[in-house]
């Protein structure tokens, strides 16, 4: 069953991070006032843990540079993709982090994209009733 779950999540990643690749490919010749994202990614929190996952296509031309914030804006995590690196995959356990709010930005030197994570953690509670 674990495999099958495993499966699921990952086929269901994929086709996440698929879709704005399909929504791009009829308008290659789009000439209006946007220009094309440089990068397409995918992220998503696992329910009830403080795992955070991400998956980045970008051109292999392009560096980036992947930072982790906390609400202060202090850097907590920061991770540089070369030019030649096409595809990025990675799984952040934040747990060690503690519960709060996070900020993944992914720079290049096109765009800036910036994500936000709440991170809390459920703890037992001992309740006692008198009689």
């Amino acid at each position: 069953m674990k495999n099958v779950l495993s499966t699921f999540r990952t086929l269901l990643f994929a086709f996440a991070l698929s879709l704005p690749l399909i929504s791009q490919a009829d308008n290659h010749m789009y000439l209006g006032p946007e220009k094309p994202k440089s990068f397409n990614m995918g992220m998503y929190q696992i329910a009830n843990t403080s795992k955070v996952n991400l998956a980045i296509v970008k051109g292999a031309t392009a560096r980036m540079t992947i930072l982790i914030k906390d609400e202060n804006g202090t850097v907590l995590h920061r991770e540089t993709l070369s030019k030649g690196t096409e595809y990025y995959k990675r799984k952040f356990d934040l747990k060690e982090m503690g519960n709060g709010t996070y900020y993944f930005e992914m720079i290049t030197n096109e765009e800036v994209i910036t994500k936000k994570v709440t991170i809390s953690t459920a703890r037992e509670q001992v309740i006692a009733l008198e009689q």
